[in-house]
């Protein structure tokens, strides 16, 4: 038979365990982040970019894994510009973060990796200026591969 003290010491240790657990919990899980849509995957057969998607981009640039600050970009005709800022993870597993600046926003982001891109498409939103946390998608072995460029697909900044 069990003691009183011994009940009330295992109570102890399972509030106490539980407490921390609905303290440490949801902290984490606030610092975690994810890109503000779902991805689609898309075969790598040709490569695919902006025209796969289509629906009215008025330009779109490839981005390296090098490349990472003040890239400028440009419409298609020329009369609308801005710049593009992205930052990858070390293991160019992510692209934690990118932001548009000026009159272009994302309307799509192709992330390439392994042999196929996953599509995060804006256009539901009207276009974005900035998301965290894109990546390829995984291939058949289940495996994150690093990123071998992205494609932004532009929208005026406006709307229009």
């Amino acid at each position: 038979m069990t003691s009183r003290r011994a009940r009330l010491a295992t109570l102890g240790l399972g509030l106490a365990t539980a407490l921390a657990l609905g303290v440490t919990g949801p902290a984490a899980a606030e610092q975690q982040r994810f890109a503000v849509v779902e991805p689609t995957v898309i075969p790598d057969e040709n490569n695919p970019g902006c025209e796969d998607v289509q629906n009215g981009f008025v330009g779109e640039i490839d981005v390296a894994p090098q490349d990472d600050t003040d890239i400028p970009v440009t419409s298609e005709d020329g009369t609308l510009t801005g710049t593009l800022d992205v930052d990858f993870s070390d293991d160019l597993l992510t692209l934690e973060n990118f932001n548009f600046d000026g009159e272009l926003v994302a309307g799509a982001v192709i992330v390439k990796g392994g042999n196929a891109g996953n599509l995060y498409d804006y256009r539901p939103l009207g276009g974005i200026a900035e998301d965290d946390d894109l990546i390829a998608p995984t291939n058949e072995g289940g495996q994150q591969p690093q990123i071998s460029h992205v494609t932004f697909c532009f929208l005026p900044a406006d709307g229009s």
